[in-house]
């Protein structure tokens, strides 16, 4: 998933660039978010002691949705 997550990076900043449209920061925000989440989750799984790597997918997990509504309200 953290590969798929990052070629759907790569193809959104290409398209941002390409198209020049205006609010691609947003989606590209968010899978970068979810992105660096499957990472932590990952070394998460290898070293299940360390409390940094739970808070930090879970918050990037949690958060990177709230973004992209974020745009959807302004």
């Amino acid at each position: 998933m953290t590969v798929l997550f990052g070629m759907v990076m790569i193809a959104h900043i290409v398209q941002a660039v390409v198209y020049k449209k205006k609010y691609c920061w947003v989606m590209i925000m968010m899978v970068i978010w979810e992105t660096l989440s499957f990472i932590l989750r990952a070394l998460g799984a290898h070293n299940q002691q360390m409390l940094g790597y739970v808070i930090g997918y879970t918050l990037l997990m949690v958060l990177a949705p709230l973004c992209k509504f974020s745009v959807v309200l302004y």
